[in-house]
């Protein structure tokens, strides 16, 4: 009996020994995708065959408290802001940690987040202030108030608030055959004001312009484009396009984006709750859209305040894994939301959650998505406005 049972306990010993390792890359990759990253960190360290089924955690684990400053942050993934409900706290996101960083900053209490563009943000405050606000560094600027209360239904930036190029454009409405914006350059002290014409019909929409060689670019609902040149004094600069046509990927489009990437343009467009997803790029020499199914190595961060690419080699946040993906203002409980091109489905990291739309998601309103920036050359005195 006593022999019998030494060969069970060797057989059960054998067993434990051996299923793990055994087991297919598919299922430890199942696993590995349903650990939060604290764990992830522990499964990669087993051995090299499990370290190559999930991506690296990019940042150490920290309480939710952590200061924004923090080391973990220092790795130059983007991050999505989020208002919590109001007042002068704000969080930040990590979607590759899972993360929330807490920023406590009474100077920009109860203002709202209305752009973002290489770690600094447009904000406005009460009826006519607005500024640009650097979270990282807790450097604000204060712009000269609007002429009146802030009503932009799309606004953005050209480059950093310091640089003598910087040009602060916002749309205000848009009508069948003609258009009203405001726009300021740097060291100016009052806005431009503008009622420009128009002989091609353009229907606004929430998204917000894109600074793109030179000039503003703004996609309608449909996929055409105006431009907004601030160098060009003819109907003020502004010009809705001929081309491209409008593209209508399907009957009913509920958002879309501008994104530059690598030098083009590219639209997203999202279905009814995300039942489907389709991405255009401008051809700049015919000037039409076509439609592509990959983004190679880069990542898109698209929201309604802000939409921007990144890439996943060759760069700071270099992550493995994270290719080929749209990341939305999202979460399915604590995680947020992806799509993949790849398996044309939506997804989160650190959950087994997978699905064809929305539905059972929640999307964060007062919301941005931002990267960080420790630059030296944002502490630089600026002449744009005043500063606290």
């Amino acid at each position: 009996m006593d022999t019998i049972a030494m060969k069970m306990e060797k057989e059960k010993e054998k067993v434990s020994e051996t299923s793990m390792d055994n087991l297919p890359i598919d299922v430890l990759s199942l696993i590995g995708s349903s650990l939060l990253a604290r764990d992830r960190v522990h499964f990669r360290a087993v051995c090299k065959r499990w370290q190559s089924v999930i991506p690296p955690v990019p940042c150490p684990i920290h309480e939710s408290t952590e200061s924004l400053t923090s080391t973990a942050v220092m790795v130059r993934f983007p991050l999505l802001m989020f208002s919590r409900c109001g007042g002068s706290c704000f969080s930040f996101y990590h979607p590759i940690c899972n993360t929330t960083y807490v920023l406590d900053s009474p100077e920009i209490a109860n203002a709202k987040i209305r752009f973002s563009k290489d770690g600094w943000l447009l904000m406005s405050q009460g009826l006519k202030g607005i500024f640009f606000f650097n979270p990282f560094i807790r450097k604000r600027i204060d712009l000269p108030d609007l002429p009146y209360t802030y009503s932009f239904k799309a606004i953005s930036f050209s480059s950093l608030p310091m640089s003598p190029d910087c040009i602060v454009f916002g749309v205000i409405w848009t009508f069948d055959d003609s258009a009203r914006f405001c726009f300021i350059r740097h060291g100016e002290d009052t806005w431009n004001e503008c009622t420009a014409e128009h002989k091609f019909d353009f229907v606004a929409s929430h998204n917000n312009p894109v600074f793109h060689n030179g000039m503003f670019y703004y996609l309608d609902k449909n996929g055409k484009l105006v431009t907004f040149d601030p160098n060009n004094d003819s109907n003020h600069g502004w010009t809705v396009l001929p081309k491209p046509e409008q593209v209508q990927p399907c009957n009913f489009v509920r958002k879309n984006y501008l994104v530059e990437c690598n030098g083009e343009l590219i639209c997203v467009f999202e279905g009814h709750v995300g039942k489907w997803i389709k991405i255009f790029k401008l051809d700049d020499s015919a000037m039409t859209w076509s439609e592509i199914e990959s983004l190679g190595d880069k990542m898109l961060f698209v929201s309604r305040t802000a939409s921007f690419s990144a890439a996943t080699k060759g760069s700071k946040q270099e992550v493995v894994g994270m290719e080929n993906k749209i990341y939305f203002p999202r979460f399915h409980g604590k995680n947020s939301v992806f799509y993949s091109l790849k398996m044309n489905r939506f997804y989160t990291l650190g959950s087994s959650y997978n699905s064809d739309d929305f539905y059972n998601t929640t999307i964060k309103m007062d919301c941005t998505w931002i990267e960080p920036s420790f630059d030296i050359f944002s502490m630089k005195k600026s002449s744009v406005g005043g500063e606290k």
